[in-house]
């Protein structure tokens, strides 16, 4: 059985109708500000370089994590890149900023939200994730080097999921073995959720909600379907 997922990677994308940003500077250093005050949620550094061209940003950087938060005239991006954050936390995250783009930047709804997590597991039959995915998930067992005549540095697939009945998010995934520790095996999953129901100031934890769908969609569904192909020999678990 595969380990428990580490996560290294949460982002969202909360698209609304287009504003115009150039006539948001002060609000947007005014959500900075406030921002500073809330524990876990605070940034480092505001910019607005080559702004309006470019979109304005919030980073915080702490050894090799970078917390970002990037304002569009469509949509706010949020993401925590090698997270040491926990899902509720970036949860948390999402929350103290879409309440203070409503509030503060003046918008009225959330049209589609696209949630990404990026989680790596390690298998506990196997040294090698490419091994691992091309062989035992896969069964292409001696069928690769010989017609390109070299080994695969690397090996992974793509699922794409539509949505269920009576649902409208969709899933689209990656599974590959990771180039930094070939033990491991990274995972990328991707919902999109267009909103019957638009997020307005009223109903912000549908934002939080979908964040976790995504996230359960990741160590969940995808972790079992993994979990089949991790076997000692003979088949045992």
């Amino acid at each position: 059985m595969l380990g428990e997922a580490r996560s290294i990677y949460f982002s969202t994308q909360l698209i609304h109708p287009p504003i115009n940003l150039e006539g948001s500077k002060d609000s947007i250093r005014a959500i900075y500000h406030e921002l500073s005050k809330v524990k876990d949620c605070e940034y480092d550094n505001i910019s607005f370089d080559g702004f309006p061209t470019s979109p304005p940003e919030f980073t915080r950087k702490i050894g090799t994590t970078t917390s970002r938060c990037r304002f569009y005239p469509d949509r706010i991006l949020i993401e925590e890149n090698w997270a040491d954050i926990t899902s509720d936390s970036f949860a948390q995250k999402i929350r103290e900023i879409l309440d203070r783009g409503f509030r503060l930047l003046n918008l009225k709804l959330l049209i589609i939200q696209i949630c990404s997590v990026r989680c790596l597991f390690t298998p506990r039959y196997s040294s090698d994730s490419r091994v691992f995915l091309a062989e035992k998930a896969c069964g292409l067992q001696n069928k690769i080097s010989p017609y390109f005549k070299r080994p695969s540095q690397m090996f992974g697939m793509r699922l794409l999921f539509p949505p269920l009945k009576g649902m409208t998010h969709s899933f689209d995934i990656r599974i590959e073995s990771f180039n930094q520790d070939t033990r491991q095996i990274f995972v990328e999953t991707t919902g999109t959720f267009p909103l019957v129901q638009p997020i307005t100031p009223t109903n912000v934890d549908v934002a939080l909600v979908n964040m976790s769908t995504a996230y359960g969609f990741c160590t969940n569904e995808i972790r079992n379907f993994l979990n089949q192909f991790d076997l000692a020999e003979g088949g045992i678990q």
